[in-house]
């Protein structure tokens, strides 16, 4: 997808290819940046929650592209973006799935897209539309097992996030992503204890680690801290070297 070889499309999901960074031969010749607007726009959608329109066109090949001229597929929702490497440069990739009942999932309720909202505005409860998502079957024992072996305390910061009646609250983070392409185990050694903040920038690469467990902010390279450990919970270097090398400039 998006003239490169490193995008794939299987219908009611999509791993695109972002735009930028290629010659007049379709080459990789440089880094692809997350501020090109093609690629910024569809960060936005993911943060956001907005759906982005797809349009399949039949110069793209593939079991799921028109024959001829180009179609409408409507919406999809932007899961996630992570960094790859094609012909030894950085590009960005887009996990998208198709706004569609899906016989794997069960019902949720998705609020009515922000946009259409903020135009029209309403006065009483969020329009809402229910709609059905394929997920991983993650074993909730693993990140539970690590999230209170640290009393919710964030391993990054410190922090003991509480909620009503004092119930401590923290959430786990996979160091290696669970899912194609990254394929991290579920296991403990692959997870951490971290607050909601430290969770979202460690995901989107705002901190990395070494493999010392040294935490790196990567906006300033600084060093903010290392992380808090537990004798009874280890870490799997191989799997902080992997998350490190993805966010690598």
């Amino acid at each position: 997808m998006a003239g490169t070889p490193t995008g794939e499309d299987r219908g009611d999901l999509i791993l695109y290819t972002g735009h930028g960074g290629q010659d007049g031969r379709k080459q990789q010749v440089r880094n692809q940046d997350l501020d090109d607007s093609g690629n910024a726009g569809l960060v936005r959608s993911e943060m956001d929650g907005l759906p982005v329109r797809v349009i399949r066109g039949f110069g793209h090949g593939g079991p799921h592209a028109p024959s001829t001229g180009y179609r409408y597929d409507g919406l999809y929702r932007v899961d996630k973006h992570y960094p790859a490497r094609h012909q030894g440069f950085r590009v960005w990739m887009f996990r998208m799935t198709k706004i569609v009942d899906d016989v794997a999932g069960s019902p949720i309720v998705v609020p009515a897209p922000l946009a259409k909202l903020l135009k029209v505005g309403t006065d009483g409860p969020v329009p809402t539309v229910t709609t059905t998502v394929q997920r991983l079957v993650r074993n909730s024992q693993v990140t539970q097992a690590v999230k209170e072996l640290h009393h919710h305390i964030c391993q990054f910061c410190s922090v003991q996030t509480l909620v009503s009646n004092g119930v401590g609250y923290s959430e786990g983070a996979h160091i290696r992503a669970l899912g194609k392409p990254h394929h991290g185990p579920d296991i403990l050694s692959n997870v951490l204890s971290l607050c909601a903040n430290c969770h979202v920038r460690f995901d989107k690469g705002g901190l990395v680690l070494t493999d010392s467990l040294a935490i790196i902010d990567t906006n300033t390279k600084q060093r903010i801290g290392q992380v808090k450990p537990h004798p009874a919970h280890g870490i799997d270097v191989q799997h902080v070297t992997y998350h490190r090398g993805l966010w690598a400039k």
